[in-house]
């Protein structure tokens, strides 16, 4: 018999999805990044790149939760709906360590004490790990 996924697990991976699809969109497409005139050409594309990234991560991961196809609720689907918005928002948190990087926009004169994009990137992997391990504990308790 085959399992689908509690449904806890496709309600954390399905925000990580939308959030991961959606807010680089609005987040990334504005005066502070891709069309801020501080950025040179080659950085623009970085942020082109890493935007499409991030809309296909989404989107795969929405029709591995909900699509219909023949491994749909497979401990792998499952797996791998997690682990693509999780790679984004992860190599957000994993780039700090590089010299010269800074999570704030450009021009940002007013920095507030908490990081939106850190505490957004921390959460969603959080919500992707939480989304797995409650699955893992559904599939060996069943």
């Amino acid at each position: 018999m085959k399992q689908s996924p509690p449904r806890s697990t496709k309600i954390l991976l399905t925000i990580a999805a939308v959030v991961t699809l959606a807010v680089p969109v609005i987040a990334d497409l504005n005066h502070t990044h891709m069309l801020n005139p501080l950025w040179p050409p080659h950085a623009r594309l970085h942020g082109a790149a890493f935007l499409l990234v991030n809309i296909a991560s989404g989107a795969i991961s929405l029709f591995l939760l909900w699509g219909s196809y023949a491994e749909r609720g497979s401990r792998l689907a499952v797996r791998v709906a997690a682990l693509l918005p999780a790679m984004g928002w992860g190599a957000l948190l994993g780039a700090l360590p590089f010299p010269g990087i800074s999570s704030y926009p450009d021009g940002m004169t007013d920095r507030p004490p908490i990081n939106g994009n850190l505490v957004v990137a921390g959460v969603m992997v959080v919500l992707c790990v939480l989304g797995v391990v409650l699955d893992g504990r559904a599939r060996r308790t069943s």
